[in-house]
């Protein structure tokens, strides 16, 4: 187990929490909040993709949507498929 000293803001943040109702000890405080920093973590890359993907568009870097640039890919992905390529993880989670 490890243990941690908090600083004596965040003692108080945790005292008022607790004083609240909303939590019955530190425990519970400290473990919500570990849990939303890590979702806020797992929201992070998603967003860190998207901005890279809006900074393409923004240097003219984007890609017009069509339908024949639709079957192209599509074509390319059966190819890559039957050699046996695996699809990249943020195409095929």
């Amino acid at each position: 187990m490890m243990s941690r000293q908090l600083s004596p803001q965040h003692e108080a943040v945790v005292a008022r929490i607790i004083a609240s109702g909303r939590y019955e000890n530190a425990d519970d405080v400290i473990g919500q909040a570990l849990d939303l920093l890590e979702e806020h973590e797992l929201i992070d890359q998603p967003r860190a993709k998207l901005q890279s993907g809006i900074d393409q568009l923004d240097r003219g870097e984007g890609i017009v949507y069509s339908a024949q640039w639709s079957a192209e890919r599509a074509c390319i992905a059966r190819e890559r498929a039957a050699a046996g390529a695996t699809p990249h993880p943020d195409v095929c989670p």
